[in-house]
């Protein structure tokens, strides 16, 4: 009687598994599907950055290519300073020796008449 009654119980639990599974078969047979279609976005193509550039090999002192440079720039400044002292004589002093003569005259003259 205990095994007919455990029997029944497991019959019970496998017609209720299998109402279950019906339903849920019918239910599913029933469902609405929905499905949204969007055109696929171009992929973004990724922007070029800056390389780092590497650091340069620092550069090893030569006193004697700074003694020449130096020399070079000594000469040009020189070079040019002459130059400045030409076109002061050739430009300005004519009329420092004009302005100069006449103010010179007119200050004698001055100091003449004062006598």
């Amino acid at each position: 009687m205990k095994v007919n009654a455990e029997l029944s119980k497991v019959e019970d639990e496998i017609e209720k598994i299998k109402g279950r599974m019906n339903f849920l078969k019918d239910r599913a047979a029933y469902s609405t599907l929905t499905i949204g279609l969007e055109p696929a976005q171009p992929t973004p193509t990724p922007s070029p950055t800056a390389t780092v550039t590497p650091t340069p090999t620092p550069a090893i002192w030569r006193p004697g290519e700074t003694v020449k440079s130096a020399s070079g720039v000594l000469g040009s400044a020189m070079r040019g300073l002459v130059e400045l002292v030409i076109w002061l004589a050739v430009v300005v002093l004519p009329f420092v020796v004009v302005f100069g003569g006449v103010a010179w005259l007119v200050w004698w003259l001055i100091r003449r008449r004062k006598k």
